[in-house]
């Protein structure tokens, strides 16, 4: 009994091995290379990531007796350097199983009634306040959140948004600030 063994040649398994090579690195790199450059633009944002805190020296961190009113004292703890690359930053009101994001933008009009307004700014006739004005270095501002859908929100997170043309939001700060009912302090 014979059998016709026949076998590839060295140059053909040689080629074979480049091709299987070629094909595995441009896999890998179709994977890694979008993975890498994801990761290097998230670290834009560690700098920024204490650069607003909530400041109780006022007593204003808290929100009217039904829910409609919310006020909130906002620091910047940043450098001036860092200062140029803002663009405001957005409040996320939280309670178990809902949560809202309100953002604050730097030379927007707030609206008196609905959305965010400087503090005493607004008349009683409502409509808009002066512009929003987000605080600098050492600086300290106090803004009011007029809520209209009815829920009272026990929590609150800051997260700074950077680059003013694209406008990227970074993570919010990991301490949230429990609000609660405004006493001795008079809301618009």
């Amino acid at each position: 009994m014979t059998f016709n063994k026949r076998g590839l040649s060295q140059v053909v398994a040689t080629l074979l091995l480049v091709l299987v090579t070629i094909s595995a690195i441009t896999l890998i790199f179709g994977y890694v290379v979008p993975f890498v450059r994801e990761s290097l633009s998230s670290t834009s944002c560690i700098k920024y990531r204490d650069y607003f805190v909530f400041d109780d020296e006022f007593s204003y961190n808290c929100y009217s007796s039904d829910g409609t009113l919310y006020a909130l004292t906002v620091k910047s703890k940043g450098d001036a350097a860092a200062a140029s690359n803002i663009a405001g930053f957005n409040l996320i009101f939280s309670r178990e199983g809902k949560s809202k994001v309100v953002e604050v933008r730097d030379d927007v009009l707030g609206l008196c009634s609905e959305g965010v307004s400087m503090l005493h700014t607004c008349d009683v006739s409502g409509g808009t306040s002066e512009a929003i004005d987000i605080p600098e270095r050492g600086e300290v501002s106090t803004y009011v959140f007029s809520n209209t859908d009815g829920i009272v929100y026990e929590r609150v997170k800051i997260s700074p948004v950077i680059n003013k043309d694209s406008e990227r939001v970074c993570d919010p700060s990991p301490d949230s600030l429990e609000l609660s009912l405004c006493q001795g302090v008079t809301l618009p």
